[in-house]
Order: C-alpha cells, then structure tokens, then sequence
C-alpha cells in the first residue's frame, strides 16, 4: 500500500501523539508498505532537538516531507497557496491517508483536497474524542464545530487506540470505529539496577507535568507512605511543562517535607530514560484520562510495576496480567496503600507479568492490526 500519514510538529514535549505518529508509520514501513510522513510545522531547530523522531523514521525506509516553518506550535500549521499543488500530488499518489488528531491547521486545506480526489482517509484522535477531553476548551470548540463534524464524518474509519477509547466516541462515528490499538518499540536489552547498589525504593513519574496528571496526588501519598514505612524511598518526577505547575508542584514537596525524597529531573532523553528506568521500582500514573500512557508502556516493557488510576487506558491490561494496582477512587489513603504494598514486595512478583503486558502491545503485533485494518478499509 502507499499511505500518506500527516502528523503536526514531531516534538519530544507534545506528549503521545508524535511517538505515536512515528511509530505508526516506521513499522507499516517495516512491513513493506511506501509511506510518506507529511510533518506539518516543524523548524529547523527543533529538527535537531527532536532528532530521534527524524532518524527513526528514516531507519524504517519511509520519506519524510516537511512544511517549514518560522515557529512551531502543536496544532500544526495553515498550508501555504504555493504547497497546494505539491500536496495534491502527494494525496492522488496515495491509497490511504492517516490523519493523526484533529484540531490541526493543517487539516483545514487536507480534508477538501482529499474529498475532491476522493480519497479515503482515516482519523486517529488520539484521545480527543473521549468524554473528558471533549469537555476540554469546550468554547473554543464550538467555534470549530460545523468543520469539525464534516471532517470526521467524511472520513473513511476513525481507528481508536483501545475499548474505552472506542465507547466514549460521538454516536454518529461509532459505526465506523476500529480498536487497532497503539504500541511500544521493546527493549533489547534491561539492565536493572541491582538492590544492593540501589538499596532504596524508588517511585517514578514519566511524562508532562499538567493539571489532569494530578501528580499533587501521588505527592500527597508518597509523604504518607513515607511516613507509615520504614523503607528508604525516592519519587523522581520525570517531564516539563508549565513552570508555574512545576513550581506549585516543588512548593508541594517542600510543605510536606519529602523535598529531600523527591527529585524534579525536568525532560530526559532517550538514554538518560533508560537509566532511570533501570534505576526505578514503581511507576505511578494518577491521570484523570490517558489515552494510552506510552510512560505506563515503556515501564511494563522494563519489568516495571504500575500504578495507575482506572481512567488510565492501560490500566485494563495491567490488571489482566496483574502487573500492578489499579486506583478506583484514587483517594490519597488508597494511594498509599498501594505504594506501600508494592514497595513491601520489592515488586519482583510483578516484574514478569509487566513483562508480559508489554508483549501485548509491542509494534510488532500491534502494526500487523493496523495493516490488516487499512487494506480492509482501502480493498486490498
């Protein structure tokens, strides 16, 4: 198949959707497929800055094609009047296009073209279909709505990275909905951190530091726990965002006095990831929606615990294998407890079973899903 995939900025700061948009397209590569990854609004700088995503791509065999610009933002950008023509090629020369979230300029130029053409093109929302993130800049939307609608209602399937996801959608796109799922590159190798040289027990929190985290939850319960167990423990908080978040989370830390335990490390790269990975016991996600949670997907495939709140989309696949706890009401006192229950076991009796989560979700079966899907939908 030759597919078009058109994804915004690829940037290590977005959060899920540019790993997912990348590792999309380099596996359908990897299967055989001719893709085409059109990145709408990336600068040169952030090329260099974002570089993995660059250089995975172009691993795995696909063309990258960029539209330039002065600044990057993450909804994407307008097309330019000189880029139409090109686009248009690129769109008629193309089975099948894969359209990664939904409120992206780009799109406002993308979708008329395709269904001029006739095109058959897919949706994936990344999780701003769902019931909480719908009720997000509701205003804003609004504004969006009549171009929003017939966008989605145009498109050819609407693939969903997991049940939950597929429920919470609009009735008018349930039809033609498709649970292809999302997944992980696996490690090859993991060198844990042996307990004699990393005696205490050590929490972790990966990913953007945003208000829906609550991460002042999983602070709040691991004061608690520190206090109710005579473990030496540390909570490394792994991720950017919004200063005046960040700051109000350390002042947290500080009033509760586990200043000294927790350790503000800011964004790692991909090597700095995998030592700390290999460093940590635990990792905890107290999310009011996650969509898929790439963090939760690279802990299991290290052999690491989770905790995770039920709204968290892999939470269901940690609680089959048993490979950590699930929060239902994601209390303070239920926080801890789970802390404290994974720390009392040192987390070796749930090390295998993450293991055998990851396996679930790693690329390798997942992108076969997603081929199978699209040569449905395209007739193959």
């Amino acid at each position: 198949m030759r597919i078009l995939s058109v994804t915004g900025p690829l940037h290590r700061e977005f959060g899920g959707p540019p790993v997912a948009a990348t590792g999309i397209s380099t596996n359908l590569a990897n299967l055989g497929n001719h893709v085409v990854v059109l990145i709408c609004g990336q600068t040169r700088e952030d090329i260099d800055i974002n570089s993995t995503f660059f250089e995975k791509i172009k691993g795995s065999g696909a063309e990258i094609r960029i539209l330039m610009r002065g600044k990057i933002s993450r909804f994407g950008t307008f097309i330019r009047i000189s880029e139409i023509r090109n686009l248009s090629k690129i769109i008629r020369n193309s089975d099948v296009i894969i359209l990664h979230q939904i409120f992206q300029f780009q799109f406002v130029s993308i979708v008329p073209i395709l269904i001029f053409f006739n095109k058959p093109y897919i949706v994936m929302p990344h999780g701003t279909l769902t019931t909480y993130q719908r009720k997000q800049h509701s205003i804003r939307k609004s504004f969006f709505f009549l171009f929003t609608y017939t966008f989605l209602k145009f498109a050819s399937a609407i693939f969903v990275a997991h049940k939950q996801e597929k429920i919470q959608l609009p009735t008018y796109l349930k039809a033609k909905a498709f649970e292809v799922g999302l997944g992980i590159d696996l490690p090859t190798d993991i060198n844990r951190i042996p307990k004699h040289v990393n005696k205490s027990f050590q929490l972790l929190y990966l990913g953007r530091i945003t208000k829906k985290k609550r991460l002042e939850i999983a602070l709040e319960a691991f004061a608690l726990a520190a206090e109710k167990t005579k473990i030496e423990t540390r909570f490394i908080v792994c991720g950017s965002g919004e200063e005046s978040e960040v700051q109000a989370l350390k002042e947290l830390a500080k009033k509760l006095k586990i200043d000294a335990r927790v350790e503000f490390r800011g964004w790692v790269d991909s090597s700095e990831k995998a030592q700390v990975l290999a460093e940590s016991d635990c990792f905890i996600l107290t999310s009011e929606d996650e969509n898929f949670a790439i963090a939760t997907a690279e802990a299991l495939a290290h052999g690491i615990p989770c905790i995770l709140s039920s709204k968290v989309a892999l939470a269901a696949l940690v609680e089959e294998f048993d490979a950590g706890i699930i929060l239902k009401h994601m209390e303070i006192n239920e926080v801890c407890e789970a802390i404290i229950r994974i720390s009392l076991s040192g987390g070796e009796n749930y090390r295998k079973s993450a293991y055998e989560a990851a396996m679930e979700i790693s690329w390798e079966s997942v992108s076969k899903k997603w081929e199978k899907c699209l040569k449905v939908i395209v007739g193959f």
